[in-house]
Order: C-alpha cells, then structure tokens, then sequence
C-alpha cells in the first residue's frame, strides 16, 4: 500500500532528523562548557560556530514538525479498524 510506504519513510527521515538534533544538542553542549570550563581569548569562532548550530538545531526542528503533520495527514488516510461490540 502506497500509504504505508509513505509512512514508513516519513518514520524514516524523522529518525535521521532526530539523531542529527540529538548530536548537534550535545555538541552544542559540550562547547558551551568547554567556553566557560576553559576560556580562549577569543572566543568568537567558538561562538559563531554556537550559532550556526542553533540554526540548524531550528531548521530541523522546523522539519521535524512538518514531518509529525505528513505523518499525521497519511496515518489519517488509512482505512480505520472497526470493532464488534458485544
């Protein structure tokens, strides 16, 4: 069913996003403690590179988001099961 498949690499993409969010976070992370454990003279690579990871930790939770409203609009396309009462 093309539903199904559709679902599956809905499931899919979000993994991969997720496990990017996930590591960006603790990358991020890190770095804020390394700055304040061990602090440079200066520090605006440091920071910049903070910033380009919190764009891109908003950019995917932007696609995270629209993912979860795909995945919602197909599950809602699938057939429902219905149940016998007794």
């Amino acid at each position: 069913m093309i539903v199904k498949e559709k679902l599956e690499e809905i499931e899919e993409q979000g993994k991969k996003l997720r496990r990017r969010l996930e590591y960006l976070e603790r990358e991020s992370d890190f770095l804020v403690e390394t700055i304040i454990d061990r602090p440079f003279a200066d520090t605006s690579p440091q920071r910049r590179l903070l910033q380009e990871w919190k764009q891109e930790i908003e950019e995917i939770g932007r696609g995270l988001e629209y993912l979860r409203a795909e995945y919602l609009k197909y599950k809602n396309m699938l057939p429902t099961k219905k149940v016998k009462r007794l």
